[in-house]
């Protein structure tokens, strides 16, 4: 029998996951604030301006987080840890190759990745609605952000 002192509040949850997404959100500005430096003249105002918001909103989730923090689990279970586990992994991988197989190659890669990852037992038919939906996806940001906001993407070098 448990007690109401036995019991986690569903708040407590809220500000682990702050923590973990305030540290993604800072890792993932940083690094995009890095790679977004070699992308040439034209392309500095957008990625400056969206990694430093997101390393501002990281290290303002990692504050609240450690200052709010009591003795609690960071997540609710194994399986949450290493399907995060294998989100920071994907996310600093894509990072990794963008520069070298260019934006469109690179994007598909990663959201095909994730959703294996995320996206439970696979079976031949899910397989195919992945990848054609990680590559429509990758297309229609493409299009939105290259095309139609001219806004250069790595254009890769590997291949």
């Amino acid at each position: 029998m448990t007690t109401q002192t036995d019991q986690t509040s569903p708040i407590e949850g809220v500000l682990n996951y702050n923590l973990f997404s305030g540290l993604a959100f800072f890792l993932l500005g940083a690094g995009a604030l890095q790679a977004g430096g070699s992308w040439g003249e034209r392309a500095w105002l957008f990625p400056n301006v969206l990694s430093t918001g997101l390393i501002v909103v990281g290290a303002v989730l990692v504050v609240s987080a450690l200052l709010k923090r009591g003795r609690q689990r960071m997540f609710p279970s194994w399986g949450a840890a290493v399907d995060a586990a294998w989100f920071i992994a994907a996310v600093v991988g894509y990072f990794v190759i963008l520069g070298g197989l260019g934006y469109l190659v690179a994007t598909i890669t990663f959201m095909f990745a994730v959703s294996l990852v995320l996206g439970g037992r696979p079976t031949l038919l899910s397989l195919a609605i992945k990848l054609l939906s990680s590559a429509a996806g990758a297309m229609a940001l493409y299009a939105l952000f290259a095309l139609l906001l001219n806004v250069p993407l790595p254009e890769g070098t590997w291949l």
